[in-house]
């Protein structure tokens, strides 16, 4: 994961016989050491439920983008809204994800704080299709495709606040052509995309504002 998403932060759960293995890997932010063979064996032991409650409580002291069972490789789920969800881009700091999901009107931009049950609708007010998120560097814009400029079958790269203002078409003025799939350099001041403004689809780079 760091290979691909260096500038995630991962927090490891490890049982405590194997804290000193996890421990030696250098991309590991922090080990939460968990008891959960000796718990099993001690179940009705008053020290077993004080070490979980302090176990649980450190767990939920963080919001997690995402989290793994590496050895039930199952993931949890996040989103639960009817219908489609996809596309999920997390933000920088980790506490937060948007995604595109239907919402009667085509496809629009959902913001969630991780471990939250309430996402905002953050292009509420088209019934465009809003979708290929992507946060930008400092994690406070969110540069993304949509059809919503008026032009049926053609797309352009917009963005907008992670509260939903300051929307803006970063694409005007190709009414005739698609751009779309943006993705932000890593200092923040340019995007590239993707268009077919010369008849195939070639890759484009751009000033961010």
């Amino acid at each position: 994961v760091r290979t691909h998403r260096p500038e995630l932060a991962i927090d490891w759960v490890a049982e405590t016989g194997f804290v000193p293995l996890v421990a030696l890997h250098p991309g590991i932010r922090r080990i939460i050491p968990v008891a959960l063979r000796h718990w099993r064996h001690h179940l009705f032991a008053a020290s077993t439920w004080r070490d979980f409650g302090t176990f649980r409580r450190t767990l939920r002291g963080e919001e997690y983008a995402a989290v793994l069972d590496l050895q039930e490789q199952v993931a949890t789920q996040l989103t639960d809204q009817p219908g489609v969800e996809k596309e999920p881009t997390v933000s920088p700091d980790g506490k937060s994800v948007v995604y595109a999901a239907e919402s009667g009107e085509g496809l629009d931009l959902f913001f969630l704080r991780v471990g939250g049950r309430n996402p905002q609708n953050l292009t509420a007010d088209s019934p465009a299709d809003d979708y290929q998120p992507a946060f930008s560097p400092d994690g406070n814009r969110i540069a993304f495709t949509s059809n919503r400029g008026g032009q049926t079958g053609y797309y352009d790269v917009w963005a907008v606040n992670r509260d939903g203002t300051n929307l803006q078409n970063l694409t005007p003025g190709t009414d005739r052509s698609s751009e779309g799939a943006p993705t932000w350099s890593p200092g923040g001041n340019q995007i590239a995309f993707t268009s077919d403004r010369t008849g195939t689809n070639h890759i484009y780079v751009m000033n961010a504002d």
